[in-house]
């Protein structure tokens, strides 16, 4: 898959950015791909600022978190266990949550930036805290079905300590 990216703020010839997504990271799924377009925009964002304009550490430190997203993503996919994954996962709901405050902090200081990518930024949180919900709900029903299995095994493999009736009486 490539994807191309313009700034807006030059022409798309200058600042046109081609991204492969197996450079980055295997992506199988649509809401991976759009996190991967969300960073390429955040990168065109970056890019369009000029380094002593004001908005410049905020498109900085947007571009940072959004780019961070992406890398944990992959990251949690090459998780060795599933808390592993989900505890990757949280980072990524964290760094998506951070790329949305620092795109309402640019809005709320009337800094030049597309409503269509803090739109784009809150629907990847959304996604991606949902999914840790899901992937944490998931983990905790597998651990409660383990816990009785367990359980189930411990009680068919005691052995029967009724009392035997050594005496006559106690027939």
């Amino acid at each position: 898959m490539d994807l191309r990216i313009y700034g807006s703020t030059d022409s798309p010839e200058r600042w046109s950015y081609r991204v492969t997504c197996t450079e980055l990271c295997s992506f199988g799924y649509g809401c991976a791909r759009k996190l991967l377009r969300h960073a390429a925009a955040a990168f065109a964002l970056y890019e369009g600022f000029p380094f002593s304009s004001k908005g410049w550490h905020a498109a900085d430190q947007f571009y940072r978190a959004s780019s961070s997203a992406t890398s944990n993503y992959c990251a949690a996919k090459r998780g060795r266990s599933t808390p592993e994954f989900i505890a990757k996962l949280g980072t990524v709901v964290e760094e998506i949550d951070e790329a949305v405050r620092w795109l309402e902090h640019m809005r709320d200081a009337r800094i030049a930036i597309d409503l269509e990518l803090l739109s784009e930024a809150e629907q990847l949180r959304k996604i991606w805290g949902a999914s840790l919900g899901t992937a944490r709900r998931n983990e905790k029903a597998r651990q409660q079905t383990l816990r009785d299995e367990r359980a189930i095994r411990r009680r068919q493999s005691k052995p029967n300590l009724r009392r035997i009736p050594t005496r006559p009486e106690d027939l």
